[in-house]
Protein backbone atom coordinates (compact mmCIF):
# COMPACT_ATOMS: atom_id res chain seq x y z
CA UNK A 1 0.00 0.00 0.00
CA UNK A 2 1.56 2.81 -1.04
CA UNK A 3 0.63 6.99 -0.48
CA UNK A 4 -2.12 8.31 -2.82
CA UNK A 5 -1.93 11.85 -4.29
CA UNK A 6 -4.00 13.91 -5.94
CA UNK A 7 -4.23 17.21 -8.58
CA UNK A 8 -6.75 19.43 -6.68
CA UNK A 9 -8.15 22.69 -7.36
CA UNK A 10 -8.19 25.63 -4.61
CA UNK A 11 -10.60 28.52 -5.12
CA UNK A 12 -11.34 31.61 -3.96
CA UNK A 13 -11.00 34.87 -5.32
CA UNK A 14 -8.14 33.11 -7.43
CA UNK A 15 -7.47 29.68 -7.97
CA UNK A 16 -4.32 27.22 -7.77
CA UNK A 17 -3.88 23.49 -8.39
CA UNK A 18 -2.37 21.54 -6.34
CA UNK A 19 -0.59 17.97 -5.29
CA UNK A 20 -2.23 16.38 -2.27
CA UNK A 21 -1.43 13.92 -0.18
CA UNK A 22 -4.99 12.38 0.58
CA UNK A 23 -4.90 11.97 4.75
CA UNK A 24 -7.47 9.82 6.08
CA UNK A 25 -6.16 10.32 9.94
CA UNK A 26 -6.69 14.44 9.00
CA UNK A 27 -10.52 15.74 10.13
CA UNK A 28 -9.32 19.05 7.81
CA UNK A 29 -7.23 19.65 4.83
CA UNK A 30 -4.18 21.47 5.83
CA UNK A 31 -2.01 23.92 3.50
CA UNK A 32 0.81 26.59 3.66
CA UNK A 33 0.26 30.00 4.36
CA UNK A 34 1.93 30.96 0.90
CA UNK A 35 -1.09 28.36 -0.54
CA UNK A 36 -4.06 30.79 1.58
CA UNK A 37 -2.25 33.71 0.36
CA UNK A 38 -2.06 32.61 -2.74
CA UNK A 39 -5.59 32.27 -3.62
CA UNK A 40 -6.92 34.73 -1.76
CA UNK A 41 -8.92 32.72 0.98
CA UNK A 42 -10.68 34.58 3.22
CA UNK A 43 -9.60 33.26 7.12
CA UNK A 44 -11.70 33.29 10.00
CA UNK A 45 -11.41 35.70 12.70
CA UNK A 46 -9.93 32.97 15.22
CA UNK A 47 -7.61 30.65 15.47
CA UNK A 48 -8.05 26.73 16.00
CA UNK A 49 -6.61 24.18 18.20
CA UNK A 50 -5.68 20.91 16.88
CA UNK A 51 -3.33 17.72 17.41
CA UNK A 52 -0.99 16.97 14.91
CA UNK A 53 -0.07 13.51 13.90
CA UNK A 54 2.49 13.58 16.26
CA UNK A 55 0.60 14.49 19.07
CA UNK A 56 1.69 17.84 19.25
CA UNK A 57 -1.03 20.71 19.93
CA UNK A 58 -0.71 23.77 17.88
CA UNK A 59 -3.00 26.86 17.09
CA UNK A 60 -3.71 27.57 13.75
CA UNK A 61 -5.18 29.89 11.13
CA UNK A 62 -8.09 28.30 9.39
CA UNK A 63 -9.32 29.56 5.73
CA UNK A 64 -12.33 28.53 3.32
CA UNK A 65 -11.94 27.60 -0.10
CA UNK A 66 -13.72 25.75 -2.56
CA UNK A 67 -12.45 22.45 -4.00
CA UNK A 68 -12.37 21.03 -7.35
CA UNK A 69 -11.41 17.28 -7.58
CA UNK A 70 -12.05 14.88 -10.08
CA UNK A 71 -14.87 16.57 -11.51
CA UNK A 72 -16.67 17.19 -8.31
CA UNK A 73 -16.79 20.39 -6.31
CA UNK A 74 -17.33 21.47 -2.79
CA UNK A 75 -16.53 23.63 -0.04
CA UNK A 76 -13.53 23.19 2.21
CA UNK A 77 -12.23 24.16 5.61
CA UNK A 78 -8.13 24.50 5.13
CA UNK A 79 -6.26 24.74 8.59
CA UNK A 80 -3.19 27.23 7.76
CA UNK A 81 0.59 25.90 8.73
CA UNK A 82 3.61 24.99 7.90
CA UNK A 83 3.78 21.46 6.32
CA UNK A 84 5.95 19.67 4.23
CA UNK A 85 3.33 18.81 1.75
CA UNK A 86 -0.50 19.89 1.21
CA UNK A 87 -2.81 17.26 3.14
CA UNK A 88 -6.52 16.24 1.97
CA UNK A 89 -8.34 15.67 4.74
CA UNK A 90 -11.71 13.45 5.02
CA UNK A 91 -13.83 16.66 5.45
CA UNK A 92 -13.18 17.41 1.90
CA UNK A 93 -13.11 13.76 0.75
CA UNK A 94 -16.31 13.29 2.27
CA UNK A 95 -18.28 16.59 0.58
CA UNK A 96 -16.76 15.57 -2.46
CA UNK A 97 -18.61 12.07 -2.28
CA UNK A 98 -14.85 10.37 -2.62
CA UNK A 99 -12.79 7.72 -0.85
CA UNK A 100 -9.41 6.01 -0.80
CA UNK A 101 -8.96 2.88 -2.53
CA UNK A 102 -6.10 1.24 -1.27
CA UNK A 103 -5.29 -1.39 -4.14
CA UNK A 104 -5.74 0.59 -6.99
CA UNK A 105 -3.83 4.12 -5.06
CA UNK A 106 -6.59 6.21 -6.35
CA UNK A 107 -10.12 8.13 -5.16
CA UNK A 108 -13.45 6.13 -5.85
CA UNK A 109 -16.61 7.85 -5.69
CA UNK A 110 -18.64 6.84 -2.33
CA UNK A 111 -21.75 8.36 -3.81
CA UNK A 112 -23.35 10.15 -7.07
CA UNK A 113 -22.11 13.40 -7.53
CA UNK A 114 -25.42 14.94 -8.33
CA UNK A 115 -29.34 14.35 -7.74
CA UNK A 116 -31.38 13.57 -10.29
CA UNK A 117 -35.46 15.14 -10.14
CA UNK A 118 -37.99 13.64 -12.23
CA UNK A 119 -41.84 13.90 -12.63
CA UNK A 120 -44.13 12.48 -14.31
CA UNK A 121 -46.98 15.71 -15.07
CA UNK A 122 -46.79 16.10 -18.67
CA UNK A 123 -43.96 13.93 -19.70
CA UNK A 124 -46.11 12.74 -22.57
CA UNK A 125 -44.65 8.78 -21.73
CA UNK A 126 -46.88 5.72 -21.79
CA UNK A 127 -46.42 3.60 -19.10
CA UNK A 128 -43.63 1.08 -21.20
CA UNK A 129 -41.69 4.07 -21.80
CA UNK A 130 -42.08 5.57 -18.29
CA UNK A 131 -40.87 1.28 -17.34
CA UNK A 132 -38.23 1.89 -19.55
CA UNK A 133 -36.86 5.43 -17.82
CA UNK A 134 -37.34 3.92 -14.70
CA UNK A 135 -34.80 1.37 -15.26
CA UNK A 136 -31.95 3.07 -17.04
CA UNK A 137 -31.94 5.79 -14.19
CA UNK A 138 -31.95 2.99 -11.84
CA UNK A 139 -29.04 1.06 -13.93
CA UNK A 140 -27.87 4.26 -13.61
CA UNK A 141 -27.72 5.63 -10.42
CA UNK A 142 -25.92 1.84 -9.37
CA UNK A 143 -23.44 2.29 -11.71
CA UNK A 144 -22.88 5.87 -10.53
CA UNK A 145 -22.90 4.83 -6.77
CA UNK A 146 -20.44 1.83 -7.74
CA UNK A 147 -17.83 4.09 -9.02
CA UNK A 148 -18.85 3.73 -12.98
CA UNK A 149 -19.71 6.62 -14.56
CA UNK A 150 -21.03 7.14 -17.89
CA UNK A 151 -21.74 10.04 -20.36
CA UNK A 152 -25.55 10.90 -20.44
CA UNK A 153 -25.13 10.28 -23.93
CA UNK A 154 -25.07 6.45 -23.39
CA UNK A 155 -28.35 6.51 -21.21
CA UNK A 156 -30.10 8.58 -23.91
CA UNK A 157 -29.32 6.65 -26.93
CA UNK A 158 -30.26 3.07 -24.86
CA UNK A 159 -33.71 5.11 -23.81
CA UNK A 160 -34.26 6.27 -27.64
CA UNK A 161 -33.43 2.54 -28.70
CA UNK A 162 -35.35 0.67 -26.00
CA UNK A 163 -39.32 -0.55 -27.67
Amino acid sequence: MGHIHVEATLEAERSATLRMLVDTGATYSFVSDQVVEAIGAPRLPRRIRVTLADGTPRECDVALAKIVLEGREAAVTLVVGDVAEPLLGVEALEALGLAPDPSSGRLVTTRAAAVLLATTAGDELDADERIALHTALADAWKSACSGELRPAEELLKKLRTAG
